[in-house]
């Protein structure tokens, strides 16, 4: 293994109230062969038996961090990392699962090439009874390229160094989309480039349904203050393609049930990007208006 295990990664897994799914994430990471750990269990408020599930383990490489008010996954993470001593910095949700390897396969990768600041994996998509593999186009990924879409996935399935973390935070106010703004501020402030270990070494569970990414109007709302954030760094075509991606996600049934409020605060946001694009014609603030604020499509 070289000179890297003796290199501690700090790995962040923020959790809410999903003690059995908790259990098994934690397993995962244990199962590594790669033993230079620190696991940041940070409770977000738990009121169920999170405490045990992790005391049950009674290994002292694991660092419990219960909070006593609910301050959501991005401030979860946040603190995870502002406690982290590693020298890499990865993390998992509680809901997901390491394979076999995971950190040592992509410790390697970080240690081959200086220009490589995350490295990420392909994994397996699990619906309960269907199993997808989820391989991913690119094998280097750049940030104009993390403009597009979000290459590097979830959490999960990426890591850094905590050198390149810095003074970046991951945004609170988003609800989704977390990931994607972390790794582009990562990417963006360091001039670097993100690469794909070409092998199946995460598990992605689909099939329960409180996970907060599955909600629409999280999912709108933070793919808006996404825009906002990284706007000067588009060209042209990634600003179309965020336009694109956002009526997409605003065609979901789900989303009419906005209230008029919502929904005129979104006009305006989304006829902000339209000129600032020089897409911003008439008809088409007009026909924004017709679709979001009438009571149906």
């Amino acid at each position: 293994m070289g000179d890297t295990s003796i290199k501690l990664v700090s790995v962040v897994l923020p959790t809410h109230n999903r003690a059995d799914m908790l259990k098994r994430a934690i397993q995962s990471i244990l199962e590594q062969n790669y033993a230079e750990i620190e696991i940041l269990v940070v409770a977000d408020n738990c009121s169920d038996h999170t405490e045990d599930v992790v005391s049950s383990f009674n290994d002292p490489r694991i660092i419990f961090l219960p909070q006593p008010v609910n301050v959501g996954g991005a401030e979860a993470r946040n603190i995870g990392i502002r406690r982290a001593q590693g020298y890499y910095v990865a993390f998992l949700d509680d809901d997901d699962q390491w394979l076999e390897g995971k950190l040592f396969e992509q410790i390697q990768l970080l240690e081959a090439d200086s220009d490589v600041a995350i490295a990420t994996c392909n994994y397996i998509l699990d619906h309960g009874t269907k199993q997808v593999h989820m391989l991913n186009p690119y094998t280097e990924i750049t940030l104009s390229d993390l403009l597009f879409d979000n290459y590097c996935g979830s959490f999960s399935f990426a890591m850094t160094k905590r050198e390149y973390i810095g003074d970046i935070e991951i945004d609170p106010r988003l609800r989704a989309s977390q990931d994607w703004d972390f790794w582009i501020k990562i990417l963006s402030q360091n001039q670097q480039k993100a690469k794909v270990v070409p092998k199946l070494l995460g598990r992605y569970y689909a099939e329960h349904e409180d996970k907060i990414t599955n909600k629409t109007r999280n999912r709108t709302i933070s793919h808006l203050l996404l825009m906002r954030s990284h706007w000067g760094l588009l060209g042209n075509e990634h600003k179309q393609n965020m336009l694109y991606r956002l009526m997409r996600l605003k065609r979901k049934s789900h989303f009419i049930k906005m209230n008029f409020w919502d929904r005129l605060k979104v006009v305006k946001i989304e006829m902000h990007y339209f000129r600032h694009s020089k897409r911003g014609s008439k008809r088409h603030n007009y026909l924004i208006i017709m679709r979001y604020l009438l009571p149906r499509f």
